[in-house]
């Protein structure tokens, strides 16, 4: 042994105690409900994230996102009502924006359209810079055949939110369907600016393109919808659009691809 060696290192008493301390302090603790539930949600085990925002609610009956996360999870399952219920209950604890948009178009669905829009015009009175409540009572004003009064909602939508891209598209949207304007093309063109990954975007200003006349333009708009996400509706907006233009053979084409592709997936038709 070497003369600079030293005695041998001698550890404190207690020394392996403190280590394990330590290293359950260091361990990452225990998932609450709340995250087990957001992390089932996001890896697509449904039943489990139900269960999960289920036992949050029992322990924190005032966390309003878990309710709203379990009022999404029972409306994909098809429960609205028990949705809407739990909805009602959200904001009879606190006010909760996408509870209270989310409530209104129940409500709408439900024909209880004077609640809808009382609901709305709250929802815009709270959340002075959100466009949705003004562009949804829009949608229900240009419905009920009142297109002066759709036409002030849609507008009021873009001073709250100037940079909304779905209000610039409800507009132009409305402005197509009353040959408004341009038509709804330069409305549209804002949207897409600010939304240019939006399939359904792209395919609703392919709508608007192909009723104002601007066929090519409409083709390369469903065109690029599909791109971005296939869709069967588009492909069949595509199809109609081409045997418009005289284009018969390429519009059987893409219609024998689309009918083997229906075929293959049951439940895309």
């Amino acid at each position: 042994m070497s003369e600079t060696a030293g005695p041998p290192l001698r550890r404190p008493a207690g020394w392996l105690a403190l280590v394990l301390l330590y290293g359950c302090a260091t361990a990452a603790p225990p998932m609450s409900a709340w995250q087990q539930g957001q992390q089932q949600l996001r890896t697509g085990h449904i039943t489990e994230a139900r269960r999960a925002f289920e036992r949050e609610l029992h322990m924190h009956p005032d966390n309003l996102q878990a309710r709203y996360n379990l009022a999404l999870l029972l409306h994909d399952l098809g429960h609205a009502n028990e949705a809407a219920r739990l909805y009602q209950e959200n904001l009879n604890i606190g006010w909760h924006f996408p509870t209270a948009i989310n409530l209104a178009q129940y409500l709408r669905a439900q024909k209880k359209t004077d609640a809808a829009e009382k609901l709305l015009h709250e929802t815009a009175r709270r959340s002075a810079h959100e466009a949705t409540p003004w562009y949804l009572l829009g949608d229900i004003a240009d419905e009920q055949g009142r297109p002066e009064l759709a036409g002030d909602y849609y507008r009021r939508a873009l001073l709250a939110d100037p940079a909304n891209g779905y209000a610039h598209l409800r507009l132009a949207m409305f402005q197509s369907r009353r040959a408004i304007d341009d038509r709804g093309i330069s409305e549209g063109r804002k949207a897409l600016r600010l939304l240019p990954e939006c399939a359904p975007c792209w395919r609703d200003y392919g709508d608007i393109l192909a009723r104002s006349g601007a066929r090519e333009q409409a083709l390369a708009a469903y065109q690029r919808s599909l791109a971005i996400q296939p869709d069967v509706d588009t492909r069949r907006r595509l199809i109609e659009l081409w045997r418009a233009a005289g284009e018969t053979e390429k519009a059987n084409r893409l219609q024998r691809a689309l009918d083997i592709w229906i075929s293959q997936h049951a439940d895309a038709g």
